[in-house]
């Protein structure tokens, strides 16, 4: 007889999977239920993708049911049959998947621990080990890697590690002003401000597209003067680009200075900027601002065009 191993009910298991004919192999072998002691298998049959197993246990004198997925969790000590040539090619194979899963554990814990990853219980099906492998073979981060990664507060920290090394990566700031852009969506302008910060520019479209992402960002944090000297910076590296423009007006209406907001807006329109650009930011300040400043910019902006405008509506019934 061999000898029984805590392991070998998941081992039978998953060979025997859903065939009837491979569950009938316990007939003839020793089983032993965590509870109810030894027994042996009386019969078996399919039942829906399962397998429907029972038990004769000798002191009860009665079958004892139980479905075959169960089986691991009911069972600690059964006998494997290696003298079955189909079973001993199983067990060769699931010992050698055994043995590259566990190569795969260390990897992910050295590189977990590489990134300073700590107290995280992702296991190697998971985004996170995904993602590692991305940043080890130099691939760019997706922006659903950067999604899942700012849906798990555990994983903040990384995230930022992350975004600078896929950016090292590819060396182009465009990206990071495109993830700074995930990051105010988000509601995270601290992180957009921490990714932007010191990065290599090398024209002055760049420059410009720098100071204004980070202007917005200030302008989320309400830090007004900082994102309004950002904006004006980036007028001075392009003064062609309506972006800065169309921020200095989300800036001045954040402030309820409607007008002056509105000639920002003005001059955004005459450079290429569209009204749905402009809107969309409105109503991005509108999703989170206070009740008080809510009510203001609606207001004002019924009173302006009633017809154009009345999507703000909403946020004067809800706020």
């Amino acid at each position: 007889m061999n000898e029984f191993t805590t392991s070998n009910a998941e081992i039978f298991c998953e060979y025997a999977g859903g065939e009837v004919s491979k569950w009938n192999e316990l007939k003839t072998l020793s089983v032993k239920h965590i509870i109810l002691g030894e027994t042996r298998l009386t019969y078996a049959y399919p039942n829906n993708g399962d397998v429907t197993l029972f038990f004769l246990f000798e002191h009860e004198k009665f079958n004892r049911k139980f479905l075959s997925t169960q089986f691991p969790t009911y069972f600690d000590l059964v006998e494997l049959p290696e003298n079955n040539p189909r079973f001993s090619k199983f067990l060769i194979q699931y010992r050698l998947n055994k043995e590259k899963e566990q190569s795969v554990i260390q990897l992910f814990t050295k590189q977990k621990e590489k990134y300073g990853i700590e107290f995280c219980e992702d296991s190697i099906t998971s985004n996170l080990f995904e993602i590692l492998q991305k940043l080890e073979n130099s691939q760019k981060l997706s922006e659903q890697d950067i999604n899942w990664l700012m849906s798990r507060k555990d994983l903040h920290s990384f995230l930022i590690r992350a975004i600078r090394v896929s950016n090292e990566l590819s060396n182009n700031p465009w990206d990071l002003i495109k993830v700074s852009k995930l990051f105010r969506k988000h509601k995270k302008p601290q992180f957009a401000l921490i990714i932007t910060d010191k990065i290599q520019l090398n024209n002055n479209k760049e420059k410009s597209a720098v100071c204004t992402t980070r202007g917005a960002a200030y302008k989320d944090l309400s830090e007004y003067d900082k994102a309004i000297t950002l904006a004006e910076k980036a007028i001075y590296f392009q003064p062609d680009s309506y972006y800065p423009y169309n921020l200095l007006g989300s800036i001045y209406y954040k402030k309820g200075l409607f007008q002056k907001g509105d000639e920002y807006y003005s001059k955004a329109i005459e450079l290429g900027s569209s009204t749905e650009i402009q809107d969309a930011e409105i109503e991005f300040s509108l999703e989170n601002e206070a009740e008080a400043s809510v009510r203001a910019t609606a207001a004002y902006l019924l009173n302006k065009d009633p017809q154009k405008y009345s999507w703000v509506r909403k946020y004067l019934i809800n706020k």
